[in-house]
């Protein structure tokens, strides 16, 4: 009787360790034919079994057999599809073939944002100086009203090509905007140059950038209303002619300007609201648009003024980005990808063609975010939800989704290392190929999370940051947009021109002695202007260029070691694996003393679990009576959990749960002053803190209790134990 009672608990564990492995090993690849046949012969085994005998629950027992089965029938029907599109697609070196047959949108001219306005402008000034030598009389003018001696001042190409401040730096105010907010408006219509103080430090964060063309024809005017929309939302209040330049002040203290040249098709503003949330920052948003075709070309740019020791400020997107993303789209002048606001299902060969050939591209310079679609409970899922995600990113990142039948498809072209399945999402940077070291283009999954005690409201924040540097990072090329006040500067040297113009006209025709003073004093002005524009100019993008470099040169230096250090480390844990499957997963004996606790770990264990001298003199020390049990407990986090940890999924849970056991985070007693040294322990010559903790009985008398407490080093790849088997005193104690 004894016997017939825990048989059916036999069955269900049987049958749910086949579905554990079925789901391990389907989820980012096809298995193998012998591999599903023994998965069949089990679940046979197992039916028969059932057939033969009479227990209570068998004829649920045997349904779910039955449906495990016909689960395997599915699987290799699922396999016999992927096989054949993947002969079809394979008879082709590359995507392209595929992609004829659902072409991508009409390419844009790969024309870049800043040679357009670059041109634009240069066209601008000579045009003015045209139609000064046109109209200008051959006669020398009078000695008594010569205009002034300074010559006009060419655009340099390498000054046109510098672009906006990618990087943090402490510098000083530039402009009367970054003055106080209290000060009354200008008098002027254009305000003066403010000298520099060295007393005033401030420092500049760029936030994000996007830069790229409006996606629909004739456009200009739509995506101008918007910035108008966003700056009146802001309480601004434009003039109602659009073709005009502006500056606004609110009572708030918030500052706009605007530049435009009509003719030209260019329209430019800079807006500064101040931070509630800070006193003294200010955020600082530039827009620059141009009516080229085939489609109007726009970049808009976010950037915190703070002052000098201020907090980091956080990454957000502008309302006005998001806006032009939902009610235009984007398009990167690069690569010709689509920013709209929704993401983009990988649903057949032709979508998968489309996404690996961006994904590849050498062009692409914003990130790549790839969730893939698993089954739980009979029910599709992601792990985040797509369409919130690419709301969030609008502009910086592109979004894809990957339907279920197309993951293996997937996962063959990009590599096992950078294989996207079950419940993930993977993070590609710009300038992806299949032989990138680990590490390049991370991934997260609910076990990743849990360690880092992130939700997934945490994670888009990080998926973010990661989008916005990557933008910045974008900027910093040779052909990036020109800023606002680089823009307003050079449209201010058009109207140098028309002054001078109208000066030497004047001159020509005799003009009044009161009309020549003005328009030279007006002239005057404008220059003594530019000059003060170009001096603060020049030291400033010296400075930035330098600290550029130095961060530049740090990061990638970061990148490549932390990229090599990871792929030596999972070639390792991928050589350990393989022996561990050779000799067998053959479960050892479980001493009952402590003695052996050491050398046992070493021998069964490897680099999977890590036990520190802490943790073998605190469970030599301890009064627990169950040895056994906790060298069970060790064997099956190596064997479950730490693999679960390294490949994603949550497999381990029942087995644990089976045990009386969770792993949970040791809360607030490992970050306490009081407690903080308790909870931390030594690993490699640095200190780690035991964020998490095996939890069995919660029996206070240390006999009963059970507690493993760990780190997850993430580096290695392993578990830290710091101490066990008994209870840690923490904020309760």
């Amino acid at each position: 009787m004894g016997d017939g009672a825990t048989r059916p608990t036999d069955y269900d564990s049987a049958l749910l360790q086949l579905e554990r492995e079925v789901e391990r090993g389907t989820v980012a690849a096809p298995p193998s034919d012998s591999t599903i046949g023994r998965w069949q012969r089990q679940a046979e085994q197992l039916l028969a079994s059932l057939h033969e005998t009479t227990i209570p629950g068998r004829n649920r027992l045997v349904r779910k057999a039955e449906r495990f089965l016909s689960s395997l029938e599915e699987l290799r029907e699922r396999k016999a599809r992927y096989l054949a599109r993947r002969k079809d697609i394979n008879q082709a070196a590359t995507y392209e073939p595929t992609l004829s047959l659902s072409p991508l949108p009409a390419t844009f001219a790969r024309q870049q944002l800043s040679a357009s306005i670059l041109e634009a402008l240069s066209e601008a000034e000579y045009t003015a100086t045209q139609l000064r030598q046109d109209q200008t009389d051959p006669v020398a003018p009078s000695p008594t009203i010569e205009p002034p001696t300074a010559l006009p001042i060419p655009i340099d190409s390498s000054e046109a090509k510098q672009p906006p401040n990618p990087v943090a730096t402490e510098e000083r105010p530039t402009s009367i905007h970054s003055a106080d907010p209290s000060t009354p408006p200008p008098q002027k219509k254009r305000a003066p140059f403010v000298p520099t103080h060295p007393s005033l430090s401030r420092r500049t964060d760029p936030i994000i950038a996007v830069e790229g063309r409006l996606a629909k024809p004739d456009s200009f005017e739509a995506a101008r209303s918007i910035a108008l929309a966003w700056l009146t939302k802001h309480g601004f209040e434009p003039p109602p002619d659009r073709t005009t330049d502006f500056e606004l002040r609110t009572k708030k203290g918030h500052t706009a300007n605007a530049v435009t040249l009509p003719d030209l098709g260019l329209w430019a503003i800079q807006a500064e609201t101040a931070d509630s949330a800070l006193e003294g920052r200010r955020w600082r948003v530039e827009m620059v648009l141009l009516n080229a075709q085939p489609t109007p070309a726009v970049s808009v740019t976010l950037t915190a003024i703070s002052p000098g020791g201020s907090p980091q400020p956080p990454t957000s997107i502008p309302t006005l980005v998001t806006r032009l993303a939902q009610e235009i789209g984007l398009r990167d002048t690069d690569d010709g990808a689509l920013f709209t606001a929704g993401p983009t299902r990988i649903s057949d060969f032709a979508s998968l063609g489309r996404a690996l050939v961006a994904l590849r591209s050498p062009k692409r310079n914003r990130p790549i975010l790839v969730l893939s679609t698993y089954l739980k409970d009979e029910q599709l899922k992601t792990f985040m939800d797509p369409k919130g995600l690419a709301d969030k990113l609008g502009g910086l990142a592109q979004v894809f989704v990957l339907d279920r039948e197309m993951v293996w498809s997937f996962n063959e072209e990009v590599g096992r290392k950078a294989a996207v399945s079950g419940a993930t999402i993977r993070f590609f940077r710009p300038g992806f190929t299949s032989d990138d070291e680990p590490g390049r283009h991370p991934v997260w999954s609910p076990t990743e999370l849990n360690t880092q005690g992130l939700n997934l409201l945490g994670l888009s924040g990080i998926l973010l940051q990661e989008a916005a540097y990557q933008s910045l990072r974008a900027l910093e090329r040779d052909d990036a947009t020109p800023a606002f006040d680089q823009v307003r500067e050079m449209v201010l040297r058009r109207q140098i021109e028309e002054a001078r113009r109208k000066a030497e006209i004047a001159a020509s025709h005799r003009a009044s002695g009161d009309e020549v003073a003005s328009l030279q004093d007006e002239l005057a002005s404008e220059i003594d202007l530019r000059k003060l524009f170009e001096e603060d100019n020049t030291n400033l993008h010296a400075d930035l260029e330098e600290a550029r470099s130095e961060r530049n040169a740090s990061r990638d230096e970061r990148d490549t070691l932390r990229g090599r250090v990871m792929f030596l480390e999972s070639r390792v844990q991928k050589l350990m694996g393989q022996l561990r499957e050779k000799t067998g997963a053959v479960e050892p004996e479980f001493p009952d003393n402590w003695e052996d606790l050491e050398d046992w770990c070493n021998e069964y264990l490897g680099d999977r679990i890590v036990l520190t001298r802490k943790a073998v003199r605190a469970a030599q020390d301890s009064h627990f009576e169950d040895i056994e049990y906790a060298y069970r407990v060790l064997w099956l986090l190596a064997e479950e959990y730490v693999p679960a940890r390294r490949s994603g999924g949550e497999s381990y849970k029942e087995s644990l749960k089976k045990m009386g056991l969770e792993i949970t985070p040791t809360g607030r007693s490992a970050h306490q002053h009081r407690s903080k040294n308790t909870y931390q322990t030594d690993y490699k010559n640095e200190r780690v803190t035991l964020e998490l903790h095996v939890t069995g009985s919660n029996d206070r008398d240390p006999r009963f209790g059970f507690r493993i407490y760990f780190h997850w080093h993430e580096r290695d790849q392993c578990m830290v134990i710091g101490s066990m088997p008994e209870h840690l005193d923490n904020e309760l104690s």
